[in-house]
């Protein structure tokens, strides 16, 4: 069984600290709540869901709404025709088959993205970015960018959203 280290350190600054606090730690839940996935492969733990087949409601507290939204019609696209549609890898591991060990995060100094690294099945590093963006008022994960091939937002074939995107209303 893979042990997953969640590291997290937060280094802000007086301007960006709430939302370095809100995306990190958001970035964070996210995959504490969805990492059983690539630990324990397909042996679920009682009252959990995986990513993809989470309610809509869910997605919106974790996602910008129109990325909630089109990952929520992927998913019901997959389970109405029983093929892939658009996504047809574990978004938060950018794998079929994910495994993560030492998944750490970092936060990128301006506070708009949250780098999450770790270690897939043969040992070899890969990072993905999480790009925040305001929605609604509130923080959430507006992108996730992939190295060698189109973003989640692109692969949903969504417009990409404004840099410099923040939230007046911060919480931590």
């Amino acid at each position: 069984m893979a042990m997953i280290l969640l590291i997290f350190h937060v280094t802000a600054i007086a301007q960006g600290a709430a939302k370095e606090v809100a995306l990190g730690a958001l970035a964070e839940a996210a995959y504490k709540q969805y990492a059983w996935v690539a630990v324990f492969g397909t042996t679920q733990p009682a009252g959990s869901v995986p990513l993809a087949l989470e309610s809509q409601v869910k997605l919106k507290e974790i996602f910008a709404s129109d990325l909630a939204r089109a990952l929520k019609e992927d998913s019901q696209c997959a389970e109405r025709s029983q093929e892939v549609c658009k996504i047809d890898f574990d978004i938060l591991y950018d794998s079929q088959d994910p495994f993560a060990a030492d998944l750490a995060f970092k936060l990128a100094p301006d506070g708009g993205s949250v780098e999450a690294c770790f270690k897939d099945a043969s040992g070899n590093q890969q990072c993905l970015t999480l790009v925040g963006g305001c929605d609604q008022g509130r923080e959430r994960i507006a992108d996730i960018i992939y190295p060698g091939h189109a973003s989640l937002r692109q692969t949903l074939g969504l417009s990409q959203k404004p840099k410099g995107e923040s939230c007046s209303n911060r919480r931590i």
